[in-house]
C-alpha cells in the first residue's frame, strides 16, 4: 500500500494542474482504493465508497486524472456492494477489485464486464498487489 501512495504523491506532483472541470465524475464521492499501473503511471483505477448498496462503482482514468470513466457498465460490481476497496490494474486488460462483504472482481476485458472469482476464501478484500506472475490480497485480521 505504500508503494502505491508513494507513487501517486509523486505522480500528482509531477502532473499538470487537474481543474474542477476534469475532476466532476468523482466529485463529492468517497475514494477508497486508488491504483497506479506501474507499466504506465497515466493509467489510474479508483474504487468508489458509496451511500447507499448497490451504487459502489470502479473508475478508470488513461490520462493521469484529467478525465475519468466509470467501468463495468457504469453498473456496481454487485448489487449489493456498498464500498470497492482495493483496486489493481494487472495490465490494460486484466483488472481486479476487492469489495467489503462481496468477495473478487476480475475484468479480462479491460473493465466492460466484472465477474465474481469463484471460490474465494474471503469476501472482505482490502488490498490488492502484483507480484509478477501472481497476486496477493490482504483480508482483514
Amino acid at each position: 500500500m505504500f508503494r502505491v501512495l508513494y507513487l501517486a504523491i509523486v505522480f500528482l506532483i509531477a502532473a499538470p494542474p487537474i481543474t474542477a472541470e476534469t475532476l466532476h465524475v468523482l466529485k463529492g464521492r468517497i475514494i477508497r482504493a486508488l491504483a497506479i499501473d506501474a507499466n504506465d503511471p497515466a493509467h489510474i483505477l479508483v474504487g468508489h465508497k458509496a451511500k447507499a448498496a448497490g451504487s459502489a462503482l470502479v473508475f478508470r482514468s488513461f490520462d493521469g486524472g484529467k478525465s475519468w470513466r466509470t467501468l463495468n457498465g457504469n453498473r456496481p460490481l454487485h448489487p449489493n456492494a456498498t464500498d470497492v476497496q482495493a483496486v489493481l490494474p494487472v495490465s490494460k486488460k486484466v483488472l481486479l477489485a476487492g469489495t467489503w462483504k462481496h468477495g473478487l472482481y476480475r475484468s479480462t476485458d479491460g473493465g466492460q464486464k466484472f465477474d465474481r472469482v469463484k471460490p474465494f476464501p474471503s469476501s472482505d478484500i482490502r488490498d490488492l498487489r502484483h507480484y509478477g506472475a501472481s497476486w496477493r490480497i490482504q483480508k482483514p485480521g
